[in-house]
């Protein structure tokens, strides 16, 4: 038997297995930084020319000029159209009146007139398109129309006017005044006011000035000044409206030329301003003073009718001129100026002109006669101070399209944000407006 203490009990427990240790994983070694790109460099010297120029070409591009394009046309008896803050007015048949917007040519309101035959027609649209008068007159009597955003509201008969009557003018507060001279009184003046807003006769009043009868009259945007011409001469006066009867104060003779550009039944070209100021066809300019200062060399074009601005030129330059503020900006046309027009806050100034052939196409034979056919008449919109943002190339042949027939007269209106342009045409016998936008 073996002993007690036996030699493999040592063994034993000097053979004792090891306390488990766990085991601990090692975390992987992290990648190298990636090195940094290098680009080559051709592609870096392409994209350092390249994007200077696009920024030039997009700085060019946008200091290019609109062109417009043809948005509609409409029918027309007339070769009249008035432009409003609202939009522009048309005379689409004999009778009917129609006031498109601006925008897209929508129609914003319509009248139709019942006038008697035989009776001469005058019409005025006051400066914001809400208010509408038409007058019609024989040796007999006057009938006085006034409508607001197309509704009727004053219907009257001035059965003392026995001569034809001189004037009607709607006003953007709603007062539309009528002047004639009166039967039996060479020398009288009459000035009927009605307010379209209350639809009553509001004042009558008489005036005798120093005119003979037979000259014509006008009245400023605001209703305080009226100034009646014959030939070179013209007399100022003021306006005012109290309790029912109105007062033409005389205060002087001027000579000078006031002229009035017309066609049947409405002045387009007035001369007078607001706060009295008032423009002679030769520049210069008056008040209830008298003369302020003498002509300037700046040819007398078209005041907008809001009564603040006036579209002027010299040579092939033109401005945009306030006789009420002393605000002006200028530019200048490459080419023959036939004139132009202001929009009503003097920002856009609409110019008619033909570009000048350049100078070097001059001096090779035959090429300024090959150039001349296809150059054609231009309006160009300027901005305020005299960039030029967009221009219509005026092919009357094409927009016409009548055989045996050319148009022989036009006129044109801008709208007061300058995108859109409204020309109306005529032959004498036909008309047609159309309408453009940028």
């Amino acid at each position: 038997m073996p002993s007690a203490e036996s030699p493999f009990d040592e063994v034993t427990e000097r053979v004792r297995p090891a306390k488990a240790v766990p085991m601990v994983e090692e975390d992987e070694p992290e990648a190298p930084p990636r090195p940094p790109v290098h680009w080559r460099p051709w592609v870096r010297g392409v994209l350092l020319v390249v994007g200077p120029l696009l920024a030039v070409l997009g700085i060019w591009w946008y200091f290019q000029p609109r062109g417009y394009h043809l948005l509609a046309t409409y029918p027309s008896t007339s070769v009249l159209v008035i432009g409003s803050q609202q939009g522009f007015l048309l005379r689409e048949l004999p009778n009917t009146f129609v006031l498109r917007d601006w925008a897209r040519g929508t129609e914003c309101w319509r009248v139709t007139t019942h006038l008697p035959i035989g009776f001469r027609v005058s019409y005025s649209l006051s400066p914001s398109g809400r208010y509408f008068a038409v007058l019609a007159n024989n040796s007999l009597q006057a009938m006085v129309a006034v409508w607001d955003g197309g509704k009727e509201v004053i219907t009257t008969s001035l059965s003392n006017a026995r001569t034809p009557v001189r004037l009607v003018k709607a006003l953007d507060d709603g007062r539309v005044f009528v002047w004639w001279t009166v039967a039996g009184h060479s020398e009288a003046q009459m000035l009927y006011a009605g307010q379209a807003q209350s639809g009553s006769v509001v004042a009558y009043g008489y005036a005798r000035g120093q005119l003979l009868p037979g000259n014509t009259a006008d009245i400023a945007p605001d209703g305080k000044t009226m100034v009646a011409v014959r030939g070179n001469t013209f007399e100022y006066g003021t306006i005012a409206t109290e309790h029912g009867n109105i007062t033409i104060s005389h205060h002087y003779i001027g000579y000078d030329t006031v002229g009035s550009d017309a066609v049947p039944g409405y002045i387009l070209n007035s001369n007078l301003f607001n706060n009295g100021k008032v423009l002679t066809s030769s520049g210069a300019l008056y008040d209830q003073s008298g003369l302020v200062h003498a002509p300037t060399g700046w040819s007398h074009q078209y005041v907008n009718p809001n009564g603040n601005y006036v579209y002027q030129s010299r040579g092939n330059q033109a401005r945009v001129y306030s006789p009420v503020t002393g605000e002006q900006w200028g530019f200048r046309v490459k080419g023959m100026h036939y004139g132009g027009d202001t929009t009503g806050e003097g920002r856009y100034a609409l110019a008619w002109f033909q570009p000048a052939t350049p100078r070097l196409l001059n001096k090779i034979p035959f090429v300024q006669t090959l150039v001349g056919r296809w150059q054609r008449d231009t309006l160009a919109l300027y901005e305020r101070p005299g960039r030029l943002r967009a221009a219509l190339r005026v092919d009357v042949s094409q927009w016409w399209n009548q055989r045996n027939s050319t148009p022989d007269e036009w006129w044109w209106w801008a709208s007061p944000d300058g995108h859109s342009i409204v020309l109306n045409m005529t032959d004498g016998r036909q008309s047609k407006a159309l309408l453009f936008r940028w």
